[in-house]
């Protein structure tokens, strides 16, 4: 795998983002992913929606399991730039929920994407329990449908009216290689493409270690893939809490046990 990421993370201050994410719940990253990493990305995302859509696994223009879709998208989850600060809010055992990529095609709609919702049902306040990151493959812009999001919306467990949050959600805005991490909690809804090009995006949804993954992603990564991987994507892709699957496997000695210990 090649270094193309760029870390520029280091020189956003940690105070200023904790402070960004518990007020108005999330902080965007600039020029996190270079330009010549991002063409690729854009390849390996539109060759897997058509792929899927050809085979009949497509629900819409998006696929999940991206890391599993390319070298460039096995490469994103290798380096994950932006760790420090998920891990800062949920410790350093978090696992991914879900790593997938969308397509925000023109004028086409997501009946899921377009509506007002939050990631996950869980609504929890002060011990947070999951956090996402959108990487912006391309520029998010008003017109091309940029994320709406409503600022402090993540402290609010009722959903806002379709009025209300009309009013008041502002469009995120970012060029291609921004990313944003923002709260679960916090209501937003994709916006409508009514350019001539695809917006990209990919997202990252990461929870505590604990709960569970929308796939089983330890049984859905090829083995010849883990065995390229850090220690640290193994944790993300949740191989150090796998749950035994026999009374043989519960008994394995600690250094060879499923479920690690430690892992919060």
């Amino acid at each position: 795998m090649t270094a193309s990421v760029i870390p520029s993370s280091s020189s956003v201050n940690m105070n200023e983002y904790l402070y960004a994410m518990a007020t108005r719940g999330w902080f965007v990253f600039r020029n996190v992913l270079d330009q010549a990493f991002l063409a690729q990305l854009r390849a390996e995302i539109d060759k897997s929606i058509d792929h899927d859509k050809k085979s009949n696994k497509s629900l819409g223009n998006f696929f999940y399991l991206a890391h599993t879709r390319g070298p460039a998208l096995a490469e994103l989850l290798e380096r994950s730039p932006l760790q420090a600060y998920v891990d800062a809010i949920l410790t350093d055992t978090c696992i991914l929920h879900s790593y997938n990529a969308i397509d925000l095609r023109p004028h086409v709609g997501n009946k899921i994407q377009n509506t007002v919702h939050r990631d996950s049902p869980r609504y929890s306040r002060q011990y947070l329990l999951t956090i996402q990151i959108l990487y912006m493959i391309d520029d998010f812009t008003k017109e091309n449908g940029a994320t709406h999001c409503l600022a402090g919306s993540h402290q609010v467990s009722d959903k806002p009216s379709d009025e209300f949050f009309s009013n008041n959600a502002v469009q995120v805005e970012g060029k291609a290689g921004d990313a944003l991490i923002f709260d679960s909690m916090v209501w937003h809804a994709g916006g409508e493409n009514t350019t001539t090009k695809s917006r990209r995006g990919v997202t990252c949804v990461f929870t505590r270690s604990f709960m569970k993954q929308q796939i089983d992603l330890p049984r859905a990564t090829p083995v010849e893939l883990v065995a390229t991987l850090s220690e640290r994507s193994r944790r993300l892709l949740g191989f150090n809490v796998r749950v035994p699957a026999s009374l043989d496997e519960f008994l394995l000695p600690a250094d060879q046990r499923l479920y690690k210990a430690n892992q919060g």
